[in-house]
């Protein structure tokens, strides 16, 4: 049985650990910021408190790790090891995409969480807007509660005023609002000013939104004549709700967002939650970049706004090229403490596109080259990093996109191990929030010891002792009658992502031994890990095949390539490109033939093309001399070495591998077995069977992967009974000192 984990008093540190990440600033993603302290202003002030909330993300993807648990080979169809019951392969498994989307309940919120009550308001000197949890949002901008002039702004700026004719077709553009969008035009967002917000002002800020301004001069004149303030920050609401506001810089409003609604850049407050906005599209880019230098000119502030809010992130999360190198190219421009690499602010079912990804990172590249240290950069107050920041990227993202990214800052400086001020790597960040797609790239990473890595001060807080910690209090919370339906919606968005996050942690090599098991609640907590750890288990021969075929595709298409090739070749034309090469030796001997057969000329006497030959056994021994079965080393593994399953596995898939492409094996089909026809029935055909207990037995890959799994299994009370993978729990039990290779 496992050893038990170190025991460790009660979960005082822990929770207290978790209380100060809250307070700091470790909770989930806003899509707003606070960079600096925000004092309440009464009267005519603009600013009242900000209201702060959490979400949960509502997506779910599988990893690309995670297959169907059917694993059961039994046949050879178009040069595939193929597992009883799947589709016809021709290839190995593809890798997901992992931006699969699920409706969820709470689509129309940032992020999936469900809107809690705000905390109470904080005094002035305190610095309003502080998140609930340390260093995982973004700092948060100013969230106007009150001191707004009712008589300038109006609602629904879309809804009266303006040019007709050709604007309103520009407005009438794009495509159909994505769930928990709101459009401007359909008068359900409010867009309102400060408090002393001169009337000129508020019609330039109206005339930028609807798009209306139809050339430079007009804005020009509006601001030289008539004394528009280019720096006016206009107020969004979603019309019929209460509270606060967002705050956007009219530089921002300009930018078009050319996603396609699939990436907010506009926000806004939607009582206790926030929506993004679709604004008009200016008539083209050029306008666009005439009105922006015309604001440049007449004193606008370039760095105008907090967080997602600043003209430089808006245009990043639009994808606006024009829009984001006019704001590089302006000399004052500023990236340093502006957390330009952090991703955008989605909801948990905006869809972004490959284009769009590549866009991004692209411009994230751009911004490397001017200053890569923004890759290393640390938020002043939390000491959290660009990676710290990645770990809240909640799974709308395809898989590939976060590994380039999170590659790029990598290879820039940024430090996968480095802690905030409470001791949390981004794994552990992560892990308390379950984006599992992070999770993954950051595994595939990290050496075992740091997969493995408590606190300076709790070592038994690994990574997955947090996320088993989450996952235990989120289902105490979700079995409490007393917990309200919107925590419950939220809750029951997050632990399937938790769980997940779990088994990504799991194959990366977490190890459950070091979980504490002191008191109760910490074996609750390693309970609730052990299924999904049969969940891993279950899978992993499924994964390993489909390691295995992906290693052996290149064989598979150089063998059929040479099939089709050698269709006119004779055998001394390939007696003088490969002098040593026996193309017709067996890995095993044929039967003898029967007397009255006359055996077949030896092969070198034979100048007849074979074009009526069956040519892949020659073809799978050819292509073997172009194939470097080392190719699982630089593939994902199924599980990683730290573990003595995962070593068993890869030393067992890596001999497979050696062996299907060696000369000793004739040909794909004796590879993959399958079924034969013997007397009138039909008779299984085993795989290639290349290890061997204590010289005599053979064994098949499958057996000695299931063998693994078994034994490891066995480590955990209870968890034997759990694996059921569609393969017999009858494996002989096998002294893995005694298993060779045949």
């Amino acid at each position: 049985m496992a050893s038990a984990g170190p025991a460790d008093g009660d979960d005082g540190d822990e929770d207290d650990l978790e209380r100060a990440e809250q307070r700091g600033g470790g909770d989930e993603r806003r899509p707003v910021d606070v960079e600096e302290h925000q004092e309440d202003r009464a009267g005519d002030g603009a600013v009242s408190n900000v209201v702060m909330r959490q979400r949960n993300n509502a997506s779910m993807t599988k990893p690309s790790h995670m297959p169907s648990p059917v694993i059961h080979l039994t046949a050879s169809v178009a040069g595939v090891v193929k597992r009883a019951g799947s589709p016809l392969e021709r290839e190995e498994h593809k890798r997901a995409r992992g931006d699969g989307q699920t409706n969820q309940p709470a689509a129309k919120l940032p992020n999936g969480q469900q809107p809690q009550n705000p905390p109470a308001a904080l005094p002035a000197a305190a610095g309003v807007g502080v998140p609930s949890s340390t260093g995982l949002r973004p700092p948060q901008p100013p969230r106007l509660g009150g001191g707004v002039s009712s008589g300038v702004g109006g609602a629904g700026v879309g809804a009266s005023g303006g040019q007709q004719g050709s604007e309103q077709d520009r407005q009438d553009r794009g495509p159909p609002l994505p769930p928990g969008w709101k459009s401007l035009k359909e008068e359900v967002v409010d867009a309102r000013f400060p408090c002393g917000t001169s009337v000129a002002s508020s019609r330039l800020s109206k005339a930028i939104i609807r798009r209306t301004v139809t050339d430079a001069q007009q804005m020009t004149d509006m601001i030289q004549q008539q004394g528009a303030d280019p720096n006016v920050e206009t107020l969004l609401r979603a019309a019929g709700s209460t509270g606060g506001y967002w705050t956007c810089p009219l530089m921002s409003l300009c930018i078009d967002n050319l996603t396609d609604n699939s990436v907010p850049s506009i926000w806004a407050a939607d009582g206790d939650d926030y929506c993004p906005v679709v604004l008009p599209m200016w008539e083209d880019t050029t306008l666009q970049l005439a009105i922006m230098k015309a604001l440049i000119e007449r004193g606008a502030d370039i760095n105008a706004g907090r967080g997602f809010s600043r003209p430089i992130r808006v245009a990043i999360a639009s994808c606006n090229r024009a829009a984001f190198g006019l704001l590089m190219g302006q000399p004052g421009i500023q990236l340093r403490g502006r957390r330009v690499m952090e991703l955008p602010f989605t909801l948990p079912t905006d869809q972004p596109t490959e284009a769009h990804e590549a866009t991004l990172l692209s411009i994230y590249r751009q911004l490397i080259q001017r200053d890569s240290t923004l890759a290393t950069e640390t938020d002043a107050n939390h000491g959290t990093s660009p990676l710290h920041w990645a770990a809240l990227t909640p799974p709308v993202w395809s898989q590939q996109f976060i590994e380039s990214y999170i590659g790029l800052l990598i290879t820039n400086g940024a430090d996968i191990t480095a802690t905030g001020i409470l001791g949390w790597t981004p794994l552990h960040r992560v892990a308390n929030w379950g984006f599992h797609c992070v999770a993954a790239s950051l595994c595939r990473r990290l050496p075992a010891a740091d997969i493995n890595r408590g606190l300076p001060n709790l070592s038994t807080l690994t990574p997955l002792t947090v996320a088993a910690k989450r996952l235990d209090d989120d289902t105490q919370r979700l079995q409490d009658n007393n917990t309200g339906q919107a925590e419950r919606d939220r809750l029951s968005i997050r632990i399937p992502r938790i769980r997940t996050t779990i088994r990504v942690l799991l194959q990366a090599g977490a190890d459950i031994a070091l979980m504490p098991t002191a008191t109760e609640r910490h074996h609750r907590r390693r309970q609730l890990v052990l299924p999904e750890y049969a969940t891993v288990l279950n899978e992993m021969p499924d994964d390993v095949m489909a390691a295995v075929n992906a290693a052996l595709r290149p064989q598979r298409e150089m063998a059929d390539a040479l099939t089709e090739a050698l269709h006119n070749a004779t055998a001394q034309r390939l007696k003088a490109a490969f002098l040593s090469f026996d193309p017709s030796r067996r890995s095993v001997p044929p039967p003898p033939l029967p007397p009255h057969v006359d055996p077949e000329p030896s092969w070198q006497d034979d100048y007849m093309p074979f074009a009526n030959q069956d040519m892949s056994a020659i073809a799978w021994r050819v292509a073997s001399s172009f194939v470097n079965p080392s190719v699982l080393e630089q593939s994902p593994r199924p599980v990683q070495n730290v573990t003595e399953v995962g070593r068993r596995v890869n030393t067992a898939m890596a001999r497979f591998v050696r062996a299907a492409a060696s000369l000793q094996v004739v040909g794909n089909k004796e590879v993959v077995g399958g079924t034969t026809n013997v007397g009138g029935e039909r008779v299984r055909v085993p795989q290639l069977q290349c290890f061997a207990v204590r010289g005599h037995r053979l064994l098949e890959l499958r057996e000695v992967v299931q063998r693994a799994i078994l034994d490891e299994a066995a480590r955990y009370d209870g968890l034997p009974a759990s694996i059921d993978n569609g393969f017999t729990k009858d494996v002989a039990a096998v002294d893995w000192q005694q298993l060779a290779w045949s």
